[in-house]
């Protein structure tokens, strides 16, 4: 069984965690009320002023004009409730398991950048410059050598 002293900690890493997600949905939702509240158009009205002089249609040519892109559906909620979901887990496990897990995000991260460092097309050019200076200072070299 697991001590009443990794139970509280789980059980406050687990609150600040959704604590933490929920003031982040309140503050996604607050400022996309305010970025909707009372856009006005090119004419400096406002689309409900636009919508009473234009027979309740809004004629808005600046929103017409600007193209439509894809927006992920649930976003920012669904990833904000994966990341609770996990942190939550993550704070039930024992300390031997914290520790593995470190251990193991440890070591996938040092194989991570070293792969990178060694397979990285900057590392290939700066090795290519380097045989293209050493190959024109032995030939400079030779040809010193064969003048003397």
């Amino acid at each position: 069984g697991r001590s009443e002293e990794g139970q509280g900690i789980g059980y406050y890493a687990t609150l600040i965690c959704f604590g933490a997600g929920a003031l982040y949905v309140v503050l996604q939702l607050a400022k996309n009320n305010t970025n909707n509240e009372g856009k006005d158009d090119v004419r400096g009205k406002t689309t409900d002023d636009n919508k009473e002089d234009y027979g309740g249609e809004s004629i808005n040519s600046a929103q017409e004009q600007q193209p439509q892109y894809f927006r992920t559906p649930l976003v920012p909620y669904l990833p904000c409730l994966g990341a609770f979901v996990n942190w939550y887990l993550i704070a039930q496990l024992e300390l031997s398991g914290l520790f593995m897990l470190l251990l193991y995000l440890g070591i996938t991260t040092l194989f991570y950048f070293s792969y990178g460092v060694k397979h990285s097309k900057q590392r290939k050019r700066q090795e290519q410059l380097r045989r293209r200076r050493h190959k024109n200072t032995s030939s400079t070299v030779a040809e010193y050598e064969s003048i003397g």
